[in-house]
């Protein structure tokens, strides 16, 4: 009986405890289960709040990209670059010159150039999330000036409507531009021909890009100084641009930076001074003496200028940095004792060819204008022309007296030894009038001193300093020539011809390149006065370089008279990067425009253009 209580009372308490054991499992059970429902529900609330925090700022994000685009439509030059903010207080939307926020939101719009017609936008969006974190997002767009408007030029028909100088249109690859063969002019002739009006004879010939500008005797009723557009010469066609009166003859004439320095017989104003844009005499230079301006050279901001032997002195220098303001005093100056009839500015040094029998050819010295050399040429009279490439002194005289006509000096040490390395007898009575050089050839102006007169041009080796052969002109009038200029693939000739005073030798194509050449394109009308442009992009290819500049004007008329600029808006500067922002002319209309494009290459390479295109909005 005992034992069967003692075993109740056994269960009884292994029962209750038990109970105890599960109730508090269950009861940890609960816990954990609330727990993890309390945790799953407060991370889903962070959940939802993170997720809600990004999708208000992905929407402030494209809200502002989208307004930022209304900026670009409502003028794309108020996209400019930097890090902006944005704001919509005037009832639209403008960029601020900060960043700004919007609710708990940090607001930068951060706008890069990529060229004139296009933009990067980068907008970021910034906040601090509950828990502290910081989180941003971005949206990137490139916005084009979708009002742009591009006029392109690609294939061979586009470039036709152009106009060329030593350059040639093909068709290798759907159209394209490169520099002509060089010219090899042996047993070649006239190619075209130019007259002026007036009856000046041309004295002298200076060639700046495609326009040509020559100086002539007293022309009486006519102009003395005038300039002619060659940029279609390879098409045979010559343009008069412009011209003036100087009332006097003019003997040479240089250009520099938009202004011409031309030597006259007129004793108060031996130099005179015109402004290109406009043909304006803007300035003069009385010398001392009475004596005549002969030749100029200009080298940086200074002008040497060579006169008939005087009383005085035949050497002047003067500073030109203000060609429209006062010239000032003398900079320096030499006695030569002898008519300065030709000048060239080399290395520190001037080389002037003189009609003095025994010192044809004068040195002086820059720094302090002393005669340091001199040297004697073979027979007694004049040297007529003198250029310099390098250390050789090229120099042409008369015939008169005996001995060649034609020197070439080695002038290493202008002030020491000068060597003859050779010399040309062209015989026949003939005189070297002027002198040009192109590579590794001197093209010598020459003419009879009597009988036929015929106009010839002698062709030199300088490698070897042999005639290699002639340029012959048929003229009936028996005329001489009196100047001689080269560019590219062409001689131009000057003489005292009454119809044809300019004539113009095209050479034969040989086996290597030009070494300079020009295109420029047809002009175009944008069809607006208000017209702003904003790039200009070429494609090129080949060897060598190319570069640009463009001139604008209220009228394909008026085009030709426009200033050709550059990068920078003046004549002194080109368009060298493609892409580059377009900067016209200060003042200038912009309704029609027109490029025109440097080649720069030679031999056996030449630079190739596949493209070009500016692009514009009215």
């Amino acid at each position: 009986m005992d034992k069967l209580k003692l075993i109740k009372r056994f269960l009884k308490r292994n029962i209750t405890g038990g109970v105890l054991l599960e109730a508090i499992l269950a009861i940890g059970i609960i816990v954990i289960v609330f727990a993890g429902i309390i945790g799953v529900s407060l991370g889903g609330l962070t959940g939802t709040l993170r997720g809600e925090e990004k999708l208000a700022a992905t929407a402030l994000a494209q809200e502002s990209l989208e307004a930022t685009r209304s900026v670009r439509d409502f003028g794309w030059n108020n996209l400019t670059a930097g890090v902006h903010g944005l704001s919509d207080a005037d009832g639209y939307w403008t960029l601020t010159d900060a960043v700004n926020t919007v609710g708990s939101y940090t607001r930068l719009i951060t706008i890069t150039d990529v060229d004139a017609a296009a933009k990067d936008v980068v907008v970021h969006i910034e906040w601090k999330s509950l828990s502290g974190m910081n989180n941003f997002i971005e949206m990137t767009n490139r916005f084009t000036n979708w009002l742009n408007k591009s006029w392109a030029q690609s294939l061979a028909a586009d470039f036709q409507t152009g106009t060329r100088n030593s350059t040639l249109i093909t068709n290798t690859d759907g159209g394209e531009i490169t520099l002509e063969k060089r010219a090899d002019f042996i047993d070649t002739g006239v190619y075209a021909t130019h007259d002026f009006t007036g009856g000046g004879d041309i004295n002298d010939i200076f060639i700046d890009g495609n326009v040509l500008y020559v100086v002539t005797t007293n022309a009486g009723d006519g102009k003395e100084f005038a300039s002619v557009d060659i940029s279609n010469v390879s098409n045979g066609i010559m343009t008069d641009i412009n011209s003036l009166e100087l009332g006097t003859q003019a003997n040479k004439v240089l250009v520099k930076n938009g202004y011409a320095y031309i030597a006259t017989n007129n004793s108060a104003e031996e130099v005179m001074i015109v402004r290109l844009s406009d043909f304006n005499k803007v300035n003069s230079i009385n010398m001392p003496g009475s004596e005549n301006a002969r030749s100029l050279a200009i080298v940086n901001n200074t002008l040497y200028v060579t006169k008939k032997k005087s009383s005085s002195r035949e050497l002047y220098a003067y500073g030109i940095a203000n060609p429209e303001g006062s010239i000032g005093s003398v900079i320096g100056s030499t006695e030569l004792g002898a008519d300065g009839n030709d000048i060239v500015v080399s290395g520190g040094y001037a080389y002037i060819a003189t009609n003095e029998d025994s010192k044809e050819l004068m040195v002086v010295r820059l720094s302090d204008y002393a005669l340091v050399k001199s040297v004697n040429l073979q027979g007694d009279h004049k040297a007529t022309s003198v250029i310099v490439s390098g250390t050789t002194a090229y120099v042409g005289k008369d015939r008169e007296g005996g001995g060649p006509e034609f020197y070439s000096l080695n002038v290493a040490s202008p002030e020491g030894t000068i060597t003859i390395n050779g010399s040309v007898d062209f015989g026949d009575n003939e005189n070297v009038i002027d002198l040009a050089i192109s590579g590794n050839t001197v093209y010598a102006g020459t003419e009879r001193e009597s009988g036929a007169q015929d106009k010839k041009v002698a062709i030199i080796n300088t490698l070897n300093n042999t005639l290699t052969g002639w340029v012959d002109f048929q003229d009936a009038e028996n005329s001489k020539s009196q100047a001689i200029a080269m560019q590219g693939s062409y001689i131009y000739v000057g003489s005292t011809n009454s119809t044809e005073t300019l004539q113009v030798v095209r050479g034969n194509e040989s086996g290597s390149y030009s070494d300079t050449g020009t295109f420029t394109s047809a002009a175009f009308d944008t069809g607006s006065a208000n017209t702003t442009y904003y790039s200009l992009s070429w494609a090129a290819a080949g060897t060598g370089t190319v570069k640009f500049r463009i001139r604008t004007a209220d009228s394909q008329a008026n085009l030709a008279n426009a200033v050709w600029v550059g990068s920078d808006g003046t004549n002194a500067t080109y368009y060298t990067t493609s892409g580059a922002s377009i900067v016209t002319a200060p003042g200038a209309s912009k309704r029609w425009i027109q490029y025109q494009a440097e080649f720069s290459g030679g031999d056996s390479a030449t630079p190739i253009i596949n493209d070009v295109s500016i692009t514009y909005e009215n």
